[in-house]
């Protein structure tokens, strides 16, 4: 179970093929965990780094962090949660 002050949300992305557009960022005023359930992504960040993730991969990022979603698989389905944290 998740609990936090102010509760959070959870959400559940579906994308195939999905790219975030070359010049958008997400930069949240919240932590985020994102997590992989199926399929595979590949998360982008301003300094050129990229994380990949599988099935069952996870990636915290911190209020203010500047990513995007370089890629997702396209032969298959890539399902997400994405847990947010409300703002501290």
């Amino acid at each position: 179970m998740l609990t936090a002050p102010g509760g959070a949300r959870v959400e559940r992305i579906l994308s195939r093929g999905a790219a975030s557009p070359p010049d958008f960022w997400y930069e949240q005023g919240w932590d985020e965990f994102v997590f992989v359930v199926a399929g595979a992504a590949i998360l982008g960040f301003p300094d050129g780094r990229e994380q990949r993730m599988e099935a069952g991969g996870y990636a915290i990022l911190p209020a203010g962090c500047r990513h995007r979603v370089a890629w997702t698989d396209p032969g298959r389905d890539t399902l997400w949660l994405a847990v947010h944290m409300p703002p501290a």
